[in-house]
């Protein structure tokens, strides 16, 4: 019955994106209280299904986004880092350091000098 509206997948997706969050963030009480409520409302008759919708849609929405991020993340271009630490010493030359911090910052170090910019592209295996 509930095959052509997906609520075996919707189920699904909700309760690994759950699990997923509460692993990394804590368990969401609001989140389990209120599914709680909604699902075997959802389960038991046909009508509820669009209410355990309407419930689950923030938390869905939610979890979903922590997800895209987490995979944006780990799938960033690591030559980005290399831009931005090539930007920043030329920056701190020029005596722009204000520009130079927020470059290293992107890159997500910061080197003190010279020589520790040179040894952070070579351990990212910059040319």
């Amino acid at each position: 019955v509930n095959i052509a509206n997906a609520l075996p997948v919707f189920l699904l997706l909700l309760l690994v994106a759950g699990a997923r969050r509460a692993r990394r963030s804590g368990v969401d009480w609001a989140e389990v209280v209120i599914l709680a409520v909604c699902r075997p409302q959802a389960l038991t008759t046909q009508r509820f299904v669009g209410y355990l919708a309407a419930c689950a849609a923030p938390f869905f929405a939610r979890d979903l986004g922590a997800l895209a991020q987490f995979e944006a993340e780990h799938r960033r271009d690591r030559a980005w880092d290399e831009y931005d630490l090539r930007r920043g010493q030329a920056l701190r030359a020029l005596g722009r350091n204000d520009e130079a911090m927020a470059a290293f910052t992107r890159a997500r170090e910061v080197p003190a000098t010279a020589a520790e910019a040179g040894d952070s592209l070579q351990a990212m295996g910059a040319r």
